[in-house]
């Protein structure tokens, strides 16, 4: 199927009975044809590009295209096909053709009278194009639909200003970052310690679970939605909400940057940093006067989980003090309030006796080192450092 170069010409060799001519092979001209044919949208080829004989005048290419639907004043060409001789127009229609901006001059009217060559052209007002072919349209529903379009155009563009002025901006560190009570709220941080961890975080490369990278949100804000759903617990529509994303973004977002804080925080500094106790009594407080030796203060901390599917696991997650399924983990705390220490994650019907000497915290301590805990833990740490 041939189709014809002109631009909104629609002719086909399967469908119309036109000729359909090849461009010539000397470059200039060729370049000049597709010049003409005011096709933007792609180059020339040569080789495969026909135009339709409708576009030259009685249907030969010696005559050269000149019959476009842009040609202005336009022309009804359904007399193309009669050669019927006319008696010549008057001056005043000569001077609209030759005023018209139509080029003329390409016309190959060698053995015809004046007659004839005018005969060529049937000036037709009320159309706008070649009726032959099928973006004709009369000049009046032109303008119409064009005035038309528009207003249509007017009215999306009023409509999307408004919808622009009523949509609220995405939630970002920026709007929060001014007001310190927000910052506690949101991720319990003052906004000096989320900068912190925010730079911390920064330095590293990450690998989101999915596979996928949500550029759109930049690293601080993505760090603002993992503390806010760790500290809030907020459903993740309410943050698809907040941040303008979808949900699964949101996922991903909070599974790769649990997993980065841990591998930083935990593995990295609590697991296996401990403050010495020259230290802890640099930055101790008043309050520990007689207490001048200590180095930390330890507690179990238990916290809710889904019950779990296997009955065997259930008997060993349920937590007769919490009456509910928990893990358990026991937390080191540093005179001045700081968390030094944290171990690992115990089922909740461990023992705090049993997780202190699982979790080798003593084998970071020096002898002389005080520890301040419940009567349990502190009777279990004294037997422990006895024995060592």
């Amino acid at each position: 199927m041939v189709l014809c170069f002109v631009t909104l010409c629609n002719h086909q060799s399967l469908r119309d009975k036109c000729k359909y001519f090849r461009f010539p092979r000397i470059h200039t001209e060729a370049k000049k044809w597709e010049t003409l044919c005011r096709r933007d949208d792609r180059g020339l080829d040569i080789e495969n590009d026909r135009i339709c004989s409708c576009h030259f005048v009685n249907g030969e290419k010696v005559n050269g295209p000149t019959i476009f639907p842009w040609s202005k004043p336009h022309f009804d060409y359904a007399s193309l096909s009669r050669s019927r001789k006319r008696k010549p127009e008057t001056a005043t229609s000569a001077s609209a053709v030759s005023g018209s901006g139509f080029d003329t001059s390409d016309i190959n009217t060698e053995g015809q009278t004046d007659g004839e060559a005018q005969s060529l052209f049937t000036c037709s007002p009320s159309l706008i194009t070649d009726p032959a072919h099928d973006y004709a349209l009369p000049y009046e529903k032109v303008v119409e639909t064009a005035k038309k379009s528009t207003e249509k155009i007017c009215e999306l563009e009023g409509k999307i200003r408004l919808l622009e002025s009523t949509l609220k901006p995405a939630f970002c560190v920026q709007s929060i970052s001014s007001n310190d009570a927000k910052m506690l709220m949101y991720t319990s941080l003052r906004q000096g310690t989320f900068q912190a961890v925010d730079n911390m975080v920064q330095r590293f490369e990450v690998n989101y679970v999915d596979g996928w990278n949500p550029g759109f949100m930049n690293r601080s804000d993505q760090l603002l939605l993992t503390l806010m759903k760790l500290n809030m617990n907020s459903p993740l529509l309410d943050l698809a909400e907040r941040f303008h994303c979808s949900t699964a973004t949101v996922n991903n977002i909070f599974i790769t940057h649990v997993c980065l804080l841990h591998e930083i925080l935990f593995e990295g500094i609590m697991e296996n940093y401990m403050p010495s106790l020259l230290k802890c009594k640099s930055s101790m407080p008043s309050c520990f006067g007689d207490f001048t030796s200590c180095r930390l203060v330890i507690d179990a901390t238990e916290v809710n989980q889904d019950v779990p599917e296997s009955m065997g696991l259930q008997s060993h997650t349920y937590s007769s003090y919490k009456n509910n399924h928990t893990v358990k983990s026991v937390t080191g705390v540093a005179p001045n309030g700081t968390i030094v220490y944290v171990s690992r994650l115990y089922p909740g019907n461990t023992s705090d006796v049993a997780i202190v000497q699982h979790s080798k915290m003593l084998s970071q301590l020096k002898a002389g080192d005080m520890i301040l805990a419940d009567k349990v833990i502190s009777l279990t740490i004294f037997i422990l450092l006895q024995r060592v």
